[in-house]
């Protein structure tokens, strides 16, 4: 009875954690997007979401491709569609 209690807290604990990374995914991919849409000339260093951004790492003074774009855009749709249609309710979608 014992060790089914502390699997069954182990198996919770690790959906929490799993749960967690896909938020903070979302709320980054979220963010990265908000501001290509303000600007979709921003370099990923001007987006600065992930830190080797912010550092200016290599290629970080371009700003973000169109694979990169869609590719977010299919993740925050997928993952978190009412975020994707606040974001993208009024542009116009391409892919």
């Amino acid at each position: 009875m014992r060790s089914d209690l502390s699997e069954a807290s182990a198996i919770g604990r690790f959906r929490w954690r799993i749960a967690m990374s896909v938020f903070i995914e979302v709320m980054a991919c979220n963010s990265i997007l908000e501001k290509w849409k303000e600007n979709p000339t921003f370099t990923k260093q001007e987006i600065g979401v992930w830190s080797t951004w912010k550092e200016g790492g290599p290629g970080t003074d371009v700003p973000l491709s169109e694979k990169e774009v869609q590719h977010m855009k299919e993740f925050l749709r997928r993952v978190a569609p009412t975020s994707y249609a606040r974001l993208f309710s009024d542009f116009p979608d391409q892919g």
